[in-house]
């Protein structure tokens, strides 16, 4: 099973293999298009769960230590209570 960051990099990087193989085809207009903004929003989105991989240790399933996740998470939220 992939993480939501990876496996949205790698749709992101098919639909722009499609945009391209789209290059050497005689219809390049709005579905290049419609394929390389997709391809854009799905890479942003990526990178928002890429985001809450690093911070919250999301999906927290696919760890297999579960008592380490948690353990790492409340030293962050401590660590964040006295720099406030």
């Amino acid at each position: 099973m992939m993480f939501p960051s990876m496996l949205a990099n790698a749709i992101s990087g098919i639909l722009i293999f499609i945009a391209i193989l789209l290059l050497f085809t005689k219809n390049k207009g709005k579905q290049q298009k419609l394929i390389l903004l997709f391809s854009i929003a799905i890479g942003i989105h990526g990178i928002a769960h890429l985001g809450l991989e690093y911070v919250y240790h999301y999906p927290r399933f696919m760890y297999k230590n579960q008592t380490q996740t948690n353990t790492h998470l409340q030293q962050q939220s401590a660590m964040r209570e006295r720099t406030i």
